[in-house]
C-alpha cells in the first residue's frame, strides 16, 4: 500500500479550498473482490460487522503513519535556525555527602509534539455497486487550507493513503454522512509539461491506484495526439472508470477509456458527454 505524504499535493490543497469551509474526510472508492476486501480488513486489523462495514484503529505495524496515530509524533525542525535552551542536573559533590545543581546552555532544534489521536478507519460496501468498497478515515476536518494547518490535512490525507491508497475528499453532509461522488464524469487537468513529465506526475499520483501497464496506455495515447496540439491533456473519473482527454476548445474534448478498449468520445458545450461514440482505435 501506498505511503504518505511528505507534503500536501497542490491539488489536494486546491480541492479543499474549493469546499469553501464544509466538513470533509479523507477516504478512497476501491474495486475489492471479496478476498481482497478480507485481506483488507486483516491488514488493518477492523472489526468486521454484519452490515458490511468494518471499523477500527489500525495497528502500528500498518506504517509509520499508522504508528504515529497511536504513538504521536516529534517533529525536528532542522530548516528552522537552533535556538538557547538550558539544562540542569543534580549531580554528587565531589567530595563529601550531598548533592548540587549543574547547569549549562546549548543551541538545540526546535521541536514540535503532536499526540496520537487514534483516528479509525471505516470499510464499508458500496450501496449499488458490486464488489466496491469504501474506505474513510473517520476523523472530519474543514478548510480553508492555511499553511500552519498543514499538518493536520497531511496526517488524515497520509492516513487514507497508507489505508487505502488513497486519498480523495468526502464532503460531510447535514447529518454526519460522507457523500461518496456519483458516477458523473469530472476531469483533472494535467499540468503543463513533456511526455516524460506527464508520466511522473500520472505516476506520482494514480500509481498506486492503477497498473503500470494502463498508465503506459495513457502516455502513450498522450504522445499519439500531441500532434493535434491540444489545448490541455485531462484524466478524467467516473465510478471506478479512469479517462483520458484532450481539450480543443472551451467546450471541446475528445476521450477515451485506456481500459476498456480504444473507442473515443466527444463531449460539448459546457463539457457533457454526446450520445455517440466516434470510432474504435481512433488514435492507433
Amino acid at each position: 500500500m501506498a505511503a504518505g505524504y511528505r507534503t500536501l499535493p497542490e491539488e489536494i490543497k486546491r480541492e479543499i479550498d474549493s469546499l469553501d469551509g464544509a466538513p470533509f474526510v479523507f477516504g478512497a472508492i476501491n474495486r475489492y473482490s471479496e478476498a481482497e476486501r478480507r485481506a483488507t480488513v486483516a491488514r488493518l486489523q477492523l472489526s468486521d460487522a454484519s452490515d458490511g462495514a468494518a471499523q477500527g484503529i489500525p495497528p502500528a505495524t500498518v506504517g509509520r503513519w499508522s504508528r504515529w496515530n497511536l504513538e504521536g509524533w516529534t517533529k525536528v525542525w532542522r530548516d528552522r535556525p537552533k535556538t538557547q535552551q538550558s539544562f540542569t542536573h543534580e549531580v554528587p559533590n565531589y567530595r563529601g555527602n550531598g548533592y548540587h545543581d549543574v547547569s549549562w546552555t546549548r543551541d538545540v532544534w526546535d521541536k514540535s509534539r503532536w499526540f496520537g489521536e487514534q483516528v479509525e478507519a471505516q470499510l464499508t460496501l458500496h450501496d449499488d455497486v458490486p464488489d466496491v468498497s469504501i474506505g474513510i478515515v473517520q476523523k472530519a476536518i474543514q478548510g480553508p487550507f492555511e499553511s500552519h494547518r498543514e499538518h493536520e490535512f497531511r496526517y488524515l490525507a497520509s492516513l487514507s493513503r497508507e489505508w487505502f491508497g488513497q486519498a480523495r475528499l468526502f464532503r460531510v453532509g447535514d447529518e454526519g454522512i460522507p457523500d461518496i461522488p456519483n458516477d458523473s464524469l469530472g476531469w483533472d487537468p494535467l499540468p503543463p509539461g513533456s511526455i516524460d513529465q506527464i508520466r511522473e506526475y500520472v505516476t506520482s499520483r494514480y500509481g498506486s491506484t492503477l497498473p503500470a501497464r494502463e498508465i503506459e496506455i495513457m502516455i502513450d495515447r498522450f504522445e499519439s495526439v500531441e500532434s493535434l496540439r491540444p489545448e490541455q491533456r485531462l484524466i478524467g473519473s467516473s465510478g471506478l472508470h479512469r479517462y483520458i482527454g484532450y481539450k480543443f476548445g472551451p467546450d471541446f474534448v475528445a476521450f477515451e477509456n485506456a481500459r476498456i478498449g480504444n473507442a473515443l468520445y466527444v463531449l460539448r458545450g459546457g463539457l457533457g458527454v454526446t450520445e455517440s461514440t466516434l470510432s474504435d482505435g481512433a488514435l492507433d
